[in-house]
C-alpha cells in the first residue's frame, strides 16, 4: 500500500492550566519537622521529605503566627537553574532570613531574601554576598572570604555587615565592623541581636592556636574581648541579659559559659553527654537551651531519646521530648521546638505535628503544620479507575484502587487494596500485572483483584486488555507464554495482542515492527534513519494508530495502520523521554530540561499544536479524557510532588473501543461440567452503560439469542450462553455469529472494534457431543 505523508505544522504549543485539577487522595504520613527560628511574632519550620530524599530536596517551609495552622511558603526555593537548595538562616521579628546558593566556578555567591512570616511576602536583597552566618532583622553578617579559587594565603576574613533593604546600585550597603588581621581566621561562628554581634575567630599567630570571642557594639563599633581559649568554640548565643558560648574540652566534654552583659563573673556548666548539640544554643529569659539527641537504643524508649537541657548558671534541668524533636528557639520565658508528634518508629501518620512550647514542666502544641502525603511510586489510570503504589522501602507494598468519576472535576470512591506488589504495576480496565514480592522476575496476573495466572520475565510490565508484555514476552491471562519478540528491542508497546517494537541495526538505523501475537503476523511499520550518537526511536500503539520518534527524538510520526497515512510533528524536545498513544491523544515528554516538559496533542483534528502541561510529570498515565500524574512544579525544593488528576485540555468525544476478547473457539453444553456454557470476556477502553451480545445464525440474518451484560470498569464478565434460543429451545450445532454493542457510560458514543471499525463481531461453534 502506498504511504501518504502529511507534514505537520510546527505550531506553537499552548499551555494547560486546568482549574479542574484535583489531588488524588493518598495516605498522610508523619514527616519530620525542624524549627528554623521563632520570635514573639511567629515561627518558621521546615518539613522533611517523607520519601527520605536527601537534605535539600522537597523540604517545604511553613511560617505563621502561633495559635493556628502554619502556611506553606513555596516562595522559599531556588529561582534559577544554577541555584542549589536554599539555606534558612534565622527568624528575627516578622522576617525569615534565607538565601539562595548559586553555583559558580571559583565562588559560591549567595542571594539573600527576607520573607515575612505572617504574610508570605518575599523580598530579594540587592546584589549577592558572601555566605552570611547571622541576621538581626536589620543586617546580614559574614566573616568569610568571597572567593574560594585563590590560595588560602590570599583569603581575607573581615567581619562585614550588609544593611538589609539598602541598594547602592551594586548591592547592599556594606560596613566593615572588624578588619581582616593576617593570621586570624573567620568562619567559626557568629551570633547577632539588634545591638551587637558576637564573633569567634581562630588566632593562628600564637601557638597553640587560640579561639577568640569578641563582641561588637553596632551603634558605636566598639569591640570588646570576651574570652580567649585553646578549647574549640562550638556554639554562640546572645540575649538581652547574657552572652553565652559553648566549648569542647580536650577530654570530649562540653562546657557552657554564661557571662552577664551588664558585667560580672562568668559561670560555667559542664555537659558530659557527648550527644549534646551545643552548636545550636537558644538563649532567653528561661536560660540556655540545647537538645540532646541520643541515637536509637533498643534498651530505652524512642519517645524519650531526645532531651532538652535548660542551663541556668552552674545547674541544669532536663526535659524529655519526642524522639523527633528538632530545632530550638528561646522566646520569652520558654522554648519552642518542632515535632511530627510521633512516639514510635515508622508511624503511618500523626495528628500532633506542629510547634511545641517547652519548659521544664510543659510540652504544649502551639501551632500545627499540614501533614505530608506519601507520593506514589507507581500510578496507573485505566477505564475510570486509578491505581497507585506508595513509595516505600518495604519489600511488599499494597496496590490501592479508587474509582474516578468522568466529571470535569473528578471525584473519587473510597480506597480499596486489591493486591500486593514488589513495586511495578500495569493495568488495563479490570486486568493488571503486579510484581510478586520477594521474587524478582515473577509476576502475578489479576482480574478485578483475583489472580488469574503468573508469569516469569524481566523488564517493565505493560498491560493491554487481556494481554501482558514484559521484556519482549507476551502472556495470556492464565500466564501462558504466547509470544516472544524476534529480536531484542530498546522500546516496545502493546495494544491488545498487537506488539510494536524497534529493531536497531549495527549502522544505527532502525525498523519499527508490528506483530499480532495471536495471529502470528509480522508487519513492517516504518524505517528510521540513524542519528544522534546511537539514539534509538521510541514507539507506541493504540487501536489503528502506531507512532514512533526519530532516532534524535526531534520528530514524531504516527501512522494509520488501516490506510497507511502518516503524519508528523516536531517535538521541540532535546531528549525524548516518553512517547504514548491513548484514545485520540498523542503524548510525549522532554527530559533534557530540569523539569520534564510533557506535551499532549489532539489527534482528532488536523491541528498539530500540542498543549504543554505545567511542571514536570514524574509519573504520567492518560486514559480517555483524564490525566493522572505525579506533578512537580518549580521550585521543586520547596514543593512536594503532588499526585493529581485533571481533564485533558481538549474534550472531543471518544467512543469506547474493544481492546481484547477472551473466548474459546467453541463449547459443548453436554452437562459434563467442562465448557457447558460459553462465557466470553471482553475488555473495553472505558466504562459502559450496558452491553448487548447478539447471537445470530451463520448467515447473520436471524438473531437466535440476545444477552445483556455490564461493564462498569470497561470489562465484561457477566455474559454466558448455554446454546439455547431466546425461547429456551436447544439450537442445532454449528457456527454462530455474534456481535457486541453498547454505549459508553459518559455518553460519548457506541462501541467500536480495536481497529476502529463500527462492528464488533466474531464466531463461536456450538457442539453437541
Amino acid at each position: 500500500m502506498a504511504t501518504a505523508l502529511v507534514a505537520g505544522v510546527a505550531a506553537a504549543p499552548g499551555q494547560a492550566a486546568s482549574s479542574y485539577t484535583v489531588p488524588i487522595p493518598l495516605h498522610p504520613v508523619a514527616a519530620d519537622l525542624h524549627l528554623v527560628g521563632a520570635s514573639e511574632a511567629g515561627v518558621a519550620v521546615q518539613q522533611a521529605d517523607p520519601t527520605g530524599q536527601p537534605l535539600g530536596q522537597n523540604r517545604p517551609v511553613f511560617t505563621g503566627a502561633l495559635g493556628g495552622e502554619l502556611e506553606h511558603r513555596p516562595q522559599v526555593g531556588p529561582s534559577t537553574s544554577n541555584s542549589a537548595a536554599p539555606t534558612l538562616l534565622a527568624v528575627s521579628g516578622t522576617q525569615l532570613a534565607w538565601y539562595e546558593n548559586l553555583q559558580r566556578a571559583g565562588s559560591q555567591p549567595k542571594v539573600p531574601h527576607r520573607l515575612n512570616i505572617l504574610t508570605g511576602q518575599d523580598v530579594v536583597e540587592a546584589g549577592q554576598i558572601t555566605r552570611p552566618d547571622a541576621f538581626n532583622g536589620e543586617g546580614w553578617f559574614s566573616d568569610l572570604p568571597g572567593s574560594y579559587a585563590n590560595v588560602p594565603s590570599q583569603w581575607r576574613y573581615p567581619l562585614v555587615r550588609h544593611r538589609a533593604g539598602t541598594d547602592t546600585g551594586q548591592g547592599m550597603q556594606a560596613d566593615v565592623l572588624m578588619p581582616h588581621v593576617p593570621g586570624v581566621l573567620g568562619g567559626y561562628g557568629l551570633a547577632a541581636d539588634r545591638t551587637s554581634v558576637l564573633r569567634t575567630t581562630l588566632d593562628n599567630r600564637v601557638q597553640p592556636a587560640t579561639h577568640v570571642l569578641d563582641l561588637v557594639v553596632l551603634k558605636t563599633g566598639a569591640v570588646t574581648r570576651i574570652a580567649e581559649s585553646p578549647d574549640e568554640v562550638l556554639g554562640l548565643g546572645l540575649s538581652e541579659g547574657w552572652i553565652v558560648w559553648a566549648t569542647k574540652a580536650a577530654g570530649g566534654s562540653y562546657e557552657i559559659h554564661q557571662k552577664p552583659r551588664a558585667g560580672g563573673a562568668v559561670t560555667h556548666y559542664a555537659e558530659l553527654d557527648p550527644n549534646a548539640d551545643v552548636a545550636h544554643l537558644a538563649v532567653g529569659a528561661a536560660g540556655v537551651g540545647y537538645l540532646i539527641n541520643h541515637p536509637d537504643d533498643p534498651a530505652r524508649p524512642r519517645a524519650t531519646s531526645t532531651t532538652l537541657a535548660i542551663v541556668n548558671g552552674p545547674a541544669a534541668k532536663y526535659k524529655a521530648l519526642p524522639y523527633d524533636a528538632s530545632g530550638l528557639a528561646a522566646v520569652g520565658n520558654h522554648f519552642l521546638t518542632a515535632s511530627s508528634g510521633t512516639l514510635g518508629p515508622d508511624p503511618r501518620a500523626s495528628v500532633d505535628a506542629g510547634v511545641y512550647r517547652v519548659t521544664a514542666d510543659e510540652f504544649t502544641r502551639v501551632a500545627t503544620v499540614p501533614q505530608a502525603d506519601l507520593p506514589p511510586a507507581q500510578l496507573s489510570l485505566s477505564a475510570g479507575q486509578v491505581r497507585y503504589v506508595e513509595r516505600s522501602s518495604l519489600a511488599s507494598r499494597p496496590v490501592y484502587q479508587r474509582r474516578v468519576s468522568s466529571d470535569r472535576r473528578a471525584t473519587f470512591s473510597a480506597e480499596t487494596s486489591i493486591a500486593q506488589t514488589s513495586g511495578a504495576i500495569a493495568f488495563s480496565g479490570a486486568r493488571g500485572v503486579v510484581g510478586v514480592p520477594g521474587h524478582n522476575g515473577r509476576w502475578q496476573l489479576i482480574d478485578r483483584g483475583k489472580e488469574t495466572g503468573d508469569a516469569e520475565a524481566f523488564g517493565q510490565p505493560n498491560q493491554s486488555g487481556a494481554y501482558t508484555l514484559i521484556g519482549g514476552k507476551a502472556f495470556r491471562p492464565d500466564g501462558k507464554h504466547m509470544y516472544t519478540q524476534p529480536v531484542p528491542s530498546t522500546a516496545d508497546d502493546l495494544f491488545g495482542p498487537n506488539v510494536v517494537y524497534v529493531e536497531t541495526k549495527a549502522d544505527g538505523s532502525s525498523t519499527v515492527w508490528l506483530d499480532d501475537a495471536e495471529k502470528k503476523t509480522h508487519k513492517e511499520v516504518a524505517k528510521v534513519a540513524a542519528g544522534c550518537d546511537g539514539g534509538t526511536p521510541l514507539v507506541t500503539v493504540w487501536g489503528e494508530l502506531g507512532a514512533w520518534s526519530s532516532s534524535c527524538g526531534d520528530q514524531i510520526h504516527w501512522k494509520n495502520l488501516n490506510t497507511g497515512q502518516v503524519r508528523q510533528v516536531p517535538t521541540q524536545a532535546r531528549e525524548l523521554a516518553r512517547l504514548s498513544l491513548s484514545e485520540g491523544t498523542l503524548t510525549w515528554s522532554d527530559s533534557y530540561t530540569g523539569f520534564i516538559g510533557t506535551r499532549v496533542m489532539d489527534l482528532t483534528t488536523g491541528n498539530n499544536a500540542p498543549v504543554v502541561l505545567d511542571g514536570r510529570s514524574a509519573l504520567l498515565s492518560i486514559d480517555d479524557h483524564q490525566i493522572a500524574r505525579l506533578a512537580e512544579r518549580p521550585p521543586s525544593w520547596s514543593v512536594m510532588p503532588r499526585a493529581e488528576l485533571s481533564p485533558l485540555p481538549f474534550q472531543p468525544k471518544y467512543r469506547p473501543r474493544l481492546i481484547s476478547t477472551v473466548t474459546p473457539l467453541g463449547f459443548s453444553p453436554n452437562d459434563n461440567g467442562d465448557g457447558d456454557a460459553w462465557r466470553p470476556q471482553f475488555d473495553i477502553s472505558k466504562p459502559m452503560r450496558s452491553v448487548t451480545l447478539k447471537i445470530q445464525d451463520q448467515a447473520g440474518k436471524k438473531t437466535v439469542a440476545q444477552l445483556e451484560g455490564t461493564a462498569p470498569d470497561g470489562s465484561v464478565r457477566d455474559l454466558w450462553w448455554s446454546g439455547l434460543s431466546s425461547k429456551g429451545a436447544q439450537l442445532p450445532e454449528g457456527y454462530y455469529r455474534w456481535t457486541l454493542s453498547g454505549r459508553s457510560a459518559d455518553g460519548d458514543g457506541t462501541l467500536v472494534a480495536g481497529d476502529g471499525s463500527s462492528i464488533v463481531e466474531g464466531v463461536i461453534e456450538l457442539i453437541h457431543r
